[in-house]
């Protein structure tokens, strides 16, 4: 925050830190940040305006400026052509859940997302019978139902390798338990974001394939799940007050500080650390996490 000023942070920072990881062969990268609205649109449109009524009026090194200028503003095409060229980006999407939502009134899926979605009834299997549900009648029923995603521009979307919602399912205590790898929508489910970066790092993102009451398999693995195809995460306990994985300053990895080792195979999430710009959530080990 001090080096670059408050969020949202210009995206030709974002694609110059895509190519980075990139180049230094990080296996997947997956993005927790907030990238639906267009960025400088009203810039970049007033700048195409100008240019286009007094195009006659400029003379060949002002046309070769303002070009450049509309470049340096169009930082969503900057960060597009990043993440086609590395081609391992993951994009995790908020979300808003409504239990009352129609499932054929919910939004169209944009095409980064359809391509994602899979039929319920290409899953194996039955879903629980009725009798298997009663003793969810004791407990609140937890189960996410999406209503609406936060989804990217197209331009960035559609740049991207895969997209999902960025899961996390408190439970009355006010702790992260159980989470759901597949999400309902509409008529079938929507693969998590932490189930697209696991599949993507091992190769089987085009692998997809559930069963109910079994679990969720991928690259010759399988994840059990319960009934909703939900798991419960295994939490690391931090260590002397640090955190369980290796955490690096946006601004230390772009300005070279950090050896590119540190990201060669891994997998790489970018997202805020901030206090003050994120929510933290008590883990069932006692300890808080954003």
């Amino acid at each position: 925050l001090l080096a670059f000023g408050h969020c949202p942070w210009s995206r030709d920072l974002l694609a110059q830190m895509s190519g980075l990881l990139d180049k230094a062969g990080a296996g997947t990268i997956g993005f927790i940040l907030p990238l639906e609205t267009p960025q400088n649109e009203l810039g970049l449109k007033t700048l195409q305006e100008f240019q286009s009524t007094h195009q006659s009026e400029l003379n060949q090194t002002t046309r070769a400026l303002f070009d450049r200028i509309a470049r340096q503003l169009n930082t969503d095409r900057t960060l597009s052509e990043a993440f086609r060229d590395s081609g391992n980006i993951m994009l995790a999407l908020p979300y808003v859940q409504d239990t009352s939502m129609p499932v054929n009134k919910l939004p169209k899926l944009p095409p980064g997302l359809a391509n994602n979605h899979i039929p319920a009834m290409s899953i194996e299997g039955q879903p629980p019978a009725l009798y298997e549900r009663v003793p969810e009648a004791l407990h609140p029923d937890r189960t996410m139902y999406l209503h609406r995603l936060a989804t990217p521009t197209d331009l960035i979307g559609n740049s991207a390798a895969a997209m999902g919602p960025a899961i996390g399912t408190p439970v009355m205590d006010g702790s992260l338990s159980a989470r759901p790898l597949l999400v309902p929508y509409g008529n079938g489910y929507l693969p998590s974001f932490p189930l697209l970066v696991a599949a993507a790092q091992t190769g089987g993102i085009n692998q997809l394939s559930a069963i109910h009451g079994t679990g969720i398999y991928y690259s010759d693995r399988l994840i059990e799940t319960d009934t909703k195809f939900r798991t419960l995460p295994f939490y690391y306990r931090t260590k002397d007050g640090l955190p369980a994985f290796d955490v690096y300053s946006f601004h230390k990895v772009l300005n070279g500080d950090i050896k590119p080792d540190a990201f060669r195979n891994k997998i790489v999430l970018i997202g805020l650390g901030s206090d003050s710009l994120v929510d933290f959530h008590e883990t069932p080990l006692g300890e808080k996490m954003p």
